[in-house]
């Protein structure tokens, strides 16, 4: 009980995929920092797992399964995907009308940093 109603001060280390600091992180500072004036937030951004300890942070926001069970992981959003293209490339190449017919079209993928395999459709 001693820490009951005490606001947590001090520096939160910090790494952030590219794509989720534009989505989610920047948005949401102005708000935490009202709610914890206190923490001093030290932030770095990379597109690979990284040991957390070893590396001194304390947390890292990520997309995908956690590659390490000795970490703990929490979810906390659920991305829509699309899958989209330009009229031109529609025109040059059709229209799929299924997953089954994107057999074959280029694509623009997502690799994942677990393993270094694009993401399936």
């Amino acid at each position: 009980m001693a820490f009951l109603g005490a606001q947590p001060k001090g520096q939160l280390r910090f790494d952030v995929q590219d794509t989720l600091v534009r989505h989610f992180f920047m948005p949401g500072l102005p708000a935490f920092f009202e709610y914890y004036p206190d923490i001093e937030l030290s932030m770095s951004e990379s597109d690979r797992w990284i040991a957390l300890v070893q590396e001194g942070m304390d947390c890292a926001l990520r997309y995908g399964s956690l590659p390490d069970n000795d970490l703990v992981a929490r979810q906390v959003a659920l991305l829509e995907r699309v899958t989209c293209a330009t009229p031109g490339y529609l025109k040059r190449f059709g229209t799929p009308t299924d997953v089954a017919s994107l057999a074959g079209h280029r694509m623009v993928g997502i690799r994942l940093i677990s393993s270094g395999n694009l993401m399936p459709l």
